[in-house]
């Protein structure tokens, strides 16, 4: 056996990002997959294929098989989204809990699942990651939020509520 097959190298999966992971060029694509699987929470049924330079990776061959190398990008094949777990921390309460989410839900989405489950409207909700505070209309993918990643949620009292004027300028003298 080549005793370069066992030499360390990274390389890369774009899934919404890239991800890099290191492996051995004796790795099989079913250990590389697997392995992937595990850093980001992300089911083996539900990531079905590896692709290289337009080739299906076929579980049983390994790294070497493929000529893939130091820094290479792998495509992914996923069916039925990117279901994850993240955490909320509730701050005022100190409770936490455990939301099923997809990667690409909204930060809405997210608000929304909140209120069905901890009884919060969407209005009385700002979440926060990192120490920021996290946009409705932008995507959990789009902040990089994945596996286990912690969400805090900041409730305001249910008396706040938004006043939107309009006011018509044709009534204003010049």
């Amino acid at each position: 056996m080549d005793d370069s097959n066992d030499e360390k190298m990274n390389i890369y999966f774009r899934l919404m990002k890239t991800i890099p992971l290191e492996v051995k060029k004796s790795d099989t694509i079913r250990k590389v997959r697997t392995e992937f699987s595990e850093l980001e929470g992300i089911s083996l049924v539900n990531l079905k294929s590896l692709f290289f330079a337009g080739d299906w990776l076929e579980e049983d061959k390994n790294v070497a098989d493929y000529d893939i190398k130091n820094g290479s990008i792998i495509n992914i094949y996923m069916d039925s989204g990117f279901r994850t777990q993240v955490y909320l921390k509730i701050s005022h309460i100190g409770k936490r809990i455990t939301l099923d989410v997809d990667m690409r839900d909204t930060i809405l989405a997210v608000k929304q699942r909140i209120q069905h489950k901890e009884g919060f409207t969407v209005c009385q909700q700002d979440l926060i990651y990192l120490g920021e505070q996290l946009n409705d209309s932008r995507t959990l993918a789009s902040y990089n939020i994945g596996k286990s990643s912690t969400i805090y949620a900041v409730f305001r009292d249910g008396d706040d509520i938004d006043i939107n004027v309009g006011l018509n300028t044709a009534n204003f003298l010049p």
